[in-house]
């Protein structure tokens, strides 16, 4: 069978099935709110993920193991392992202070481009909800929380 135009056979072959969270998902992301709200959730979740690589490649560059690092800043390397690999990580600004510490870097406050700081004050969002749940939970857990029509056929 012949690929679609633009297409490689890694394309389709890497393409993974659309869930009802993805069809959920696209639908809410028709509403302009809840796209705008996505948007500020998605990117305040890419910011503390780059830190923490940033913080693990500083690990690797000097060298250090993560139990060396929990050592030095006096914390189960459980902890460290967890901060460094999770996917669904949010560390405190403590302790992310402290490992950058560890490995000779500290953090500085530099001001966007444009010099617009963020508008959005209020707590989070059903939006940004969303976006955590479908970066931490199951696809249960998200038609659970969320009240989903459809939820019994994935009982």
């Amino acid at each position: 069978m012949p690929l679609a135009r633009g297409r490689t056979i890694y394309d389709t072959a890497m393409r993974r099935p659309r869930t009802a969270f993805d069809r959920y998902f696209d639908e809410q992301m028709k509403s302009p709110a809840f796209a705008a709200e996505y948007r500020v959730a998605r990117a305040e979740i890419d910011a503390v993920d780059k830190l923490v690589r940033a913080l693990d490649a500083a690990r690797i560059i000097g060298r250090l193991s993560k139990a060396d690092l929990a050592r030095r800043i006096r914390a189960r390397p459980e902890m460290i392992r967890r901060l460094l690999t999770s996917p669904d990580g949010n560390p405190t600004i403590e302790t992310v202070l402290q490992v950058a510490g560890a490995l000779g870097y500290h953090l500085e406050l530099v001001r966007n481009r444009g010099g617009k700081g963020a508008k959005r004050v209020a707590p989070r969002s059903h939006a940004a909800r969303v976006v955590r749940a479908g970066y931490r939970a199951t696809l249960r857990g998200v038609l659970e929380r969320y009240s989903w029509p459809s939820r019994r056929t994935f009982s």
